[in-house]
Formats: C-alpha cells, sequence, structure tokens
C-alpha cells in the first residue's frame, strides 16, 4: 500500500497529490517518489526503481528528495528522528525515506517545502 503526500512551502507553492510507493500490482516494479529537476526548477514524481531518471522537460538528471543537497541537515541520527515516508526499494537501493524535515522549494529555492502524509492508496 502506496502513501498519498503534499508538498507545500511558505512561498505559495503546493504541490498535487503525490502517489508515493507502489500499489498491489506494481510495488516490485515501481516506486512513485517525489524529485526536484535543478536544472528547470521542476517538481517531479517519477519512479525510484528506474536506474537513470531524466526530467521530462528539460533531460537533466534529477535529484530525489531523499537526497541529503535537498534537505536541511539534520543533527539527529536517522534512528531518531520521524519519517513521512518510507519504502523499501530494493537490496541495491536501500529504503526511500522522507523525513519530518525542510526540504528544496522548486518555486523560492529555499529550504522551506515540507511534506505530509494526506491518504493511503493500493
Amino acid at each position: 500500500m502506496g502513501s498519498m503526500l503534499k508538498g507545500s512551502c511558505e512561498c505559495g507553492f503546493e504541490s498535487e497529490i503525490i502517489s508515493a510507493g507502489g500499489g498491489m500490482s506494481n510495488f516490485q516494479e515501481y516506486c512513485g517518489a517525489p524529485a526536484i529537476c535543478l536544472n528547470c526548477k521542476e517538481f517531479l514524481v517519477l519512479n525510484y526503481m528506474n536506474n537513470c531518471s531524466k526530467c521530462p522537460s528539460c533531460g537533466y538528471e534529477i535529484t530525489f528528495y531523499n537526497d541529503p543537497s535537498t534537505q536541511i541537515p539534520l543533527k539527529e541520527s536517522y534512528n531518531d528522528l520521524e519519517d513521512i515516508f518510507k519504502w523499501h526499494v530494493s537490496k541495491e537501493k536501500g529504503d526511500f525515506w522522507l523525513l519530518k524535515t525542510s526540504y528544496l522549494c522548486p518555486k523560492c529555492g529555499k529550504m522551506t517545502l515540507t511534506f505530509e502524509l494526506v491518504g493511503l492508496w493500493d
């Protein structure tokens, strides 16, 4: 069962509802995950299980929001933090985590984007 997430920022940016993770029929080959294109500043939801993800608008390599460069640095260990979303992808890629912290906003470029869990899907 996947999670429904929403990203929002104090600048007014709001994402559509994100269907994160996978469902009963596709969880072995699909993990929907939020990402950002640092070239054209587009907010995306792409399959984290793909080995090479490019921005559909400009072709630039995208950065998923579990990348530490998109997050406010955390002082606590990962074991002490609350997660918004966690999905086991594979032994090779490990887990995709979105932690309860602030992230890089595609609209204003500040580390003020937050994610919240708004529901579940299957």
